[in-house]
């Protein structure tokens, strides 16, 4: 459960430098594709508008980890790892625009680009057995982008990953236990 008293102050509808009502800027009509992932996003925006407002939620920080892990994974430049192209396949969109910097994160990215990465999280998210193990089979990562540089990844997440099959995990990891087994039947002198 996410507790108020972070944020001091703020409110997610203002600006974090100028404290401006972002409210009164202008007006983007956000593209939505998938009403279950807009309405699940629309539910994390306004559970975190009332945790800004010293109010408790229901919002576990967990859920907000896992889709900047996820957003982190469309965005990246590792090879082997296209789940941003994957999606935008998927669903008939123009590639996203991402701003160039040699890593780059959601937080530096366009308002219309934010907005794609984070109504895919929440899509992927809706039913991440189902639709992350998809991308999985279709080449759109490997099995170990799901948990590298995810510092302190949720139980929940975890499992579910570790939940596939073998046969979904690495190439080495079958060649590591491949080796262990022959070291183990070698005698050493």
């Amino acid at each position: 459960m996410v507790q108020s008293g972070r944020l001091g102050h703020m409110s997610i509808s203002h600006c974090h430098q100028c404290e401006t009502e972002l409210g009164r800027g202008p007006r983007v009509t956000p593209r939505v594709w998938d009403e279950e992932a807009f309405g699940a996003l629309t539910q994390i925006i306004a559970a975190l508008d009332a945790v800004s407002n010293g109010h408790r939620t229901l919002l576990e920080h967990d859920t907000l980890a896992v889709m900047r892990h996820l957003t982190a994974m469309m965005l990246s430049r590792r090879r082997k790892l296209r789940l941003g192209d994957y999606l935008t396949d998927r669903f008939r969109e123009a590639p996203l625009q991402i701003a160039q910097p040699s890593r780059p994160f959601v937080e530096t990215q366009c308002q219309e680009t934010r907005h794609m990465l984070l109504l895919w999280s929440a899509w992927l998210l809706c039913a991440p057995q189902e639709r992350l193990g998809m991308a999985l089979r279709e080449g759109a990562f490997r099995y170990n982008h799901l948990l590298r540089d995810f510092v302190k990844p949720p139980e929940w997440y975890v499992k579910l990953v570790q939940g596939w099959p073998a046969s979904r995990r690495r190439p080495a990891v079958s060649r590591v236990q491949a080796k262990e087994s022959r070291d183990a039947n070698t005698t050493s002198w």
